[in-house]
């Protein structure tokens, strides 16, 4: 994994109850925390999320553990949007 693909803020940010959005070549995703939950959504392309669709999403715990498992996430993401670009 790029070790710069998903720098985003530490864990205090989330806990203070601050919302996320970045992009990494063409993944777009929003870090929403929730209680003690971290609401993750991801969508494609130029556009906003409010005229995207939403390609996929995940709930992780709102720790550090859950923030590297975000990271990794969004990884894998976007791996498989570079194979299914590749297939077109």
């Amino acid at each position: 994994m790029d070790k710069d693909a998903f720098a985003y803020p530490e864990l205090h940010y989330f806990k203070s109850g601050n919302i996320y959005s970045g992009s990494y070549k063409g993944l777009n995703y929003k870090l929403t925390p929730d209680g003690e939950t971290l609401h993750i959504v991801i969508w494609y392309g130029m556009y906003c999320s409010a005229v995207s669709e939403m390609r996929a999403q995940k709930d992780l715990p709102l720790t550090a553990d859950g923030l590297e498992e975000s990271r990794q996430y969004l990884w894998e993401r976007y791996v498989e949007m570079v194979k299914a670009a590749a297939k077109n």
